[in-house]
């Protein structure tokens, strides 16, 4: 599991350091204290330290805001680089907190009264402290993004601070996000700014304001046109980005040719369109090739890109591998936790959906698999009630029963079983078939399959985890690397379909004390917790040794 705080930091407007900016935001990891160092004491000391340990144990940090929370990336494996390095990824600045428009998709004016009040703006003296302590302590940072749930420009020493990131990290990049209804004047592209982007959704008022209540069009696009050509007469090389999030209100064809008349005739280096599930309704979702292009516009002239804010599907996917897998283990916190993850992440993908939409089907597969799971007895009858809740929008549009649900689920656990076992056979040099045996050996009899539909989709896919899980934790060990250790001649446990040694040409490792990522057969060991973490739990176990024995025999 992985997160943007295990490699990126967001200092608030208060000088104090929040999780991130989703569902973190308001969690406090820090707050501003001019006697602490926040390279050693705090980023690359206990406090994010603590944050890393868990998410190298595959394990939430903040369960109740983590479940909520797009950035987590419960499909990706944990990356320690960036702490080993001191490097970090973004360097996130909320220069303010103020601002002037009202976007349905971000925080209230209210809001912001009642959760910070002053001081509005980030002071210059608590931004140099941070960049002081990371360049003391030799870190490096890849991005410093001035942007937050306030307007940067609000702060009238905006332009100081980039010039203080710069002076103190002169390879980083410098840039900012804004909404564009500033004032502009030349020191501003002198000021070493590296990229500007520009926060503006729409071709006109009429298209604009719906997202950018008490926006004016004309200011900012005015604004964004005025810094794109001065930069140009500066002779800067300042990346310009024109940002377009997309809603019904300013996605149809002609607004996007539009679109892209007027950035060339501001200057613009790129048109970037974003899709998002936050604020206004958006009922498609947008790729490259989906946008249309200008006849006659040569590629060079203008950068058209396409990104998505957007609920990651693998990631939800992933989260109810690993509830089913927290489940068998009677871990229910850790069980529900993984089942809201899924619910929230469903739910904010679609909030806005109407009575004539439809859902993807992939995600109808999803949501079965989410209610069947809490249905399980573990799981009580108030997280059971939250979570279901969670899907009021979108059950009366499930067009698949379970029991088809459950056999797409089957279809795509047989096809990640074909490509761990290509991965293997390509790592460790052994032909696949020799593994696809070993599966074969060490799940034992199988067990005969239920008359009913449901019921036999739900064993094939006990049967297809348990075969991911022990692929997966032989990719994790790779025992073909592992050097020779002392081990004992026969271990008890292992099928014969295992045996190995000079001349055998099987590669072990798969014995039946692996563990499955779904229910366990009866005779099974309880599986521990996580696929990362299931051999190292067992490092002094009869089966590591057997591997490490065989690799050195090899």
């Amino acid at each position: 599991m992985d997160c943007h705080s295990n490699h990126s930091v967001f200092l608030r407007s208060t000088g104090a350091l929040a999780c991130w900016c989703d569902a973190g935001s308001k969690l406090t990891l820090q707050r501003f204290d001019p006697e602490v160092d926040y390279s050693r004491d705090v980023v690359f000391g206990p406090v994010f330290g603590a944050i890393r340990r868990k998410l190298r144990a595959d394990q939430m940090p903040f369960p109740r805001q983590c479940q909520d929370c797009m950035v987590l990336a419960c499909g990706a494996p944990f990356d320690g680089g960036w702490e080993e390095r001191k490097e970090i990824s973004v360097f996130q600045v909320e220069s303010s907190i103020a601002c002037i428009l009202e976007c349905p998709g971000c925080m209230t004016l209210a809001d912001r009264r009642k959760t910070y009040g002053r001081p509005w703006h980030l002071e210059v003296e608590i931004f140099e402290k941070y960049l002081s302590d990371f360049r003391n302590d030799g870190v490096t940072i890849r991005t410093i993004d001035f942007q937050g749930h306030g307007e940067p420009l609000l702060n009238r020493d905006i332009w100081t601070m980039v010039r203080l990131a710069k002076s103190y990290f002169p390879q980083t990049t410098v840039s900012i996000c804004t909404a564009a209804h500033g004032s502009y004047a030349p020191d501003q592209v002198l000021s070493g700014i590296d990229r500007m982007l520009f926060s503006i959704d729409g071709i006109d008022q009429a298209s604009f304001e719906p997202n950018r209540v008490r926006g004016n069009f004309a200011k900012a696009y005015g604004y964004m046109k005025d810094f794109c050509l001065g930069a140009r007469a500066e002779g800067r090389q300042i990346e310009t980005v024109w940002k377009y999030i997309l809603f019904d209100c300013n996605n149809r064809p002609e607004q996007l040719l539009r679109a892209q008349e007027m950035a060339l005739e501001a200057g613009v280096g790129e048109l970037h369109f974003v899709n998002t599930q936050l604020g206004l309704k958006s009922s498609r979702i947008y790729g490259l090739e989906d946008i249309p292009r200008l006849p006659g516009l040569p590629e060079d002239a203008l950068k058209i890109t396409v990104s998505g804010y957007l609920s990651n599907f693998h990631d939800v996917m992933h989260s109810v591998d690993k509830a089913r897998f927290a489940l068998m283990e009677a871990q229910v916190g850790e069980a529900v936790a993984h089942l809201s993850f899924a619910a929230n992440m469903i739910r904010r993908r679609f909030e806005c959906v109407e009575p004539g939409d439809s859902l993807p089907v992939d995600y109808e597969v999803l949501i079965h698999e989410v209610l069947d799971l809490c249905d399980d007895p573990l799981v009580g009858p108030g997280p059971r009630e939250a979570i279901r809740g969670g899907f009021h929008l979108v059950l009366g549009k499930l067009t698949l029963d379970m029991a088809e649900a459950k056999e797409r689920i089957v279809a795509w656990k047989a096809e990640e079983t074909e490509r761990l076992l290509d991965r293997l056979a390509r790592e460790s040099g052994q032909d696949r078939m020799v593994f696809a045996r070993q599966l074969a050996g060490a799940g034992g009899a199988p067990a005969p399959d239920p008359a009913d539909r449901l019921e036999r989709g739900a064993q094939q896919l006990r049967r297809q985890a348990r075969d991911i899980h022990r692929l997966a934790s032989l990719l994790e060990q790779k025992p073909w690397l592992t050097p020779p250790a002392p081990a004992p001649d026969t271990v008890a446990g292992l099928g014969s379909g295992l045996s190995s040694g000079p001349g055998s040409g099987r590669t072990p490792g798969l014995g039946s004390e692996g563990t499955p990522e779904g229910t366990p057969a009866p005779d099974a060991a309880a599986p521990p917790r996580g696929l990362a973490h299931a051999l190292k739990r067992r490092a002094g176990s009869r089966v590591l040794r057997v591997l490490r024995k065989a690799a050195g025999a090899r």
